[in-house]
């Protein structure tokens, strides 16, 4: 957490945007992932790696929005 804090101080104005809009689009694809998952366990589905594809949403949807909004 502090080095990504650290991180968003020292880029310049654009590359802050590039990053706080990624990184709020991984966030988002996280919890839609978590609340998907959890709503498949109430109905019975029992997943051992659960954690792990939550990770996997935020990091993907954080690298996508990243590669996705460079381009631009």
């Amino acid at each position: 957490m502090r080095a990504v804090l650290r991180q968003v101080n020292r880029v310049d104005e654009y590359q802050r945007l590039l990053l706080l809009r990624s990184l709020a689009m991984g966030f988002a694809a996280a919890m839609i992932t978590a609340i998907t998952l959890g709503f498949l366990t109430i109905a019975g589905l029992q997943l051992a790696d659960g954690p792990w594809i939550v990770l996997g949403a935020g990091m993907l949807g954080w690298a996508l929005t990243g590669v996705c909004g460079g381009r631009r």
